[in-house]
């Protein structure tokens, strides 16, 4: 109905620790602007958890190895940017921000 919201459900933890908590999420978020390699590729595998068409938003250009392909965002900046990039303030600053879809299989 008009002026109604969806259920959010917010967790907060170690994401590699609660994969059964998170998996059945429609957006998953993750400010990983300071993650070194490994725990990004750590958060890759465990996010093909996620169901078809899923989202996932993180500080990364690049995400998934073939599992995501980049969604493009309502407002794409302009190019050179990709369509896939939103800038968001943050309390150090404007920080890039990236949506990936999760692909079948």
């Amino acid at each position: 109905p008009p002026g109604s919201i969806a259920p959010v459900r917010l967790l907060c933890g170690d994401f590699l620790q609660t994969v059964g908590e998170w998996s059945s999420a429609d957006v998953l978020l993750a400010t990983s602007l300071c993650f070194p390699p490994e725990l990004v590729s750590e958060l890759e595998q465990a996010a093909t958890a996620l169901r078809q068409g899923a989202r996932v938003i993180c500080m990364q250009p690049c995400f998934g190895s073939g599992a995501f392909r980049p969604c493009s965002v309502v407002a794409p900046l302009p190019p050179p940017e990709p369509p896939h990039k939103v800038v968001m303030e943050m309390s150090f600053g404007d920080a890039s921000f990236y949506l990936f879809e999760r692909l079948p299989g």
